[in-house]
């Protein structure tokens, strides 16, 4: 199956996984053959991505870093929260929310790898809702790799990281709704998102590192970040996890939105920032987790070649085991040809680029099931 942003979808595609809604409620289900109406549908629920089948690819079905239902009460949580302060309510966290949480940290627990496969990026655009949930599994898993394992700073972690955004409550809408192109002053009012945050959760009981994380989470690790301007470790450890994770997710979101589950960029942008922006230590426990060629991306080598990602190469992430598709001239390669980019001999040859899913979609759209490998 492959992973393709909605506006490469095109109308005979298959699905390869069903497709939900933000409330979890499945919209489409896979093996549906996909029309110009159900592409409006699902251009109208917001999805930015889909999985489709590929017929040039075989491999096992991506391992997910959380269950759908986890992730749907995980959701809730976070939007159940963001409407009691809407509503002046007081915030408070049930027992049974507790466990909604702790469910999450043990879906991160009991699948330790799951996420070095692919971070399963909520395939909706404009759901702060989704996006906390995401940070707060990229969040967890990036602590579990610095070697945190008490189950309370976990939770801590996975709260803070959920509810790191509540703050945007107090923002107004149409300064969110142009996050990328404000203007100074409208910008130094979006900035102040992270202080409501504190406010906020700072009169909540038993949220005190929540607090400081929502406080914190833009704060960069060379002092250039905001509100305060700390500096390395005056940032507290948890909120340079979160940090870390929240703009990773971002960066990836807005790649699946137009590229599909192209990590690259999200990847090398967490790689040039550690050490300045990130806390170093977060941004390489993160990037363990992830590497940047995941399992089932196709790439163009340098050769000439288009290849298959089929493992990944912990130690040389950059240097993935390949299943060759096709030669240069664009004719199938069969039967199958392997190649391990980490062996001496194929040190010349290296990944050019990730196919964009144009490319892709035209693969499939001309494939046969003939050719499937």
């Amino acid at each position: 199956m492959q992973r393709i942003a909605l506006s490469f979808v095109q109308p005979g595609m298959i699905l390869a996984l069903d497709v939900f809604a933000e409330d979890g409620t499945i919209i489409l289900s896979s093996e549906t053959k996909l029309s110009e109406r159900m592409i409006s549908r699902l251009n109208a629920w917001n999805v930015i991505s889909v999985y489709v089948k590929n017929p040039w690819i075989d491999l096992p079905q991506i391992s997910e870093l959380a269950q759908e239902e986890v992730r749907v009460k995980a959701r809730e949580f976070v939007e159940e929260s963001f409407n009691a302060i809407q509503n002046a309510d007081r915030l408070e966290v049930s027992p049974e929310e507790q466990e909604k949480l702790k469910e999450l940290i043990q879906d991160v627990l009991r699948e330790p790898r799951a996420i070095i496969n692919l971070a399963h990026i909520e395939r909706h655009s404009q759901d702060i809702f989704a996006h906390s949930v995401n940070v707060a599994l990229l969040a967890t898993a990036t602590a579990v790799s610095m070697g945190i394992e008490n189950q309370d700073d976990l939770y801590s972690i996975a709260l803070g990281a959920l509810l790191h955004d509540i703050g945007k409550l107090m923002i107004p809408s149409d300064i969110l709704a142009r996050e990328s192109s404000l203007n100074p002053e409208e910008a130094d009012i979006y900035k102040e998102h992270s202080n409501w945050g504190f406010l906020i959760l700072s009169k909540v009981e038993n949220m005190p590192l929540a607090a400081r994380i929502a406080k914190e989470h833009h704060e960069n690790y060379d002092g250039s970040g905001y509100s305060s301007r700390l500096v390395g470790k005056s940032i507290h450890a948890f909120s340079r996890i979160v940090a870390v994770a929240e703009v990773y997710e971002s960066l990836y979101s807005e790649a699946a939105a137009t590229k599909g589950a192209n990590s690259s960029v999200a990847y090398e942008a967490i790689t040039a920032g550690s050490g300045k922006l990130f806390d170093p230590d977060a941004a390489r426990a993160l990037l363990s987790r992830i590497p940047l060629y995941p399992v089932g991306t196709m790439v163009l080598l340098t050769n000439g070649f288009m290849g298959l990602v089929t493992e990944v190469n912990k130690s040389l992430p950059h240097r993935p085991k390949l299943q060759l598709l096709a030669h240069p001239d664009g004719s199938t390669i069969s039967p199958p040809m392997h190649l391990d980019l980490a062996d001496f001999e194929n040190l010349t040859v290296f990944i050019d680029r990730i196919a964009d899913d144009s490319t892709i979609a035209c693969m499939i759209m001309e494939s046969s099931p003939e050719q499937k490998i």
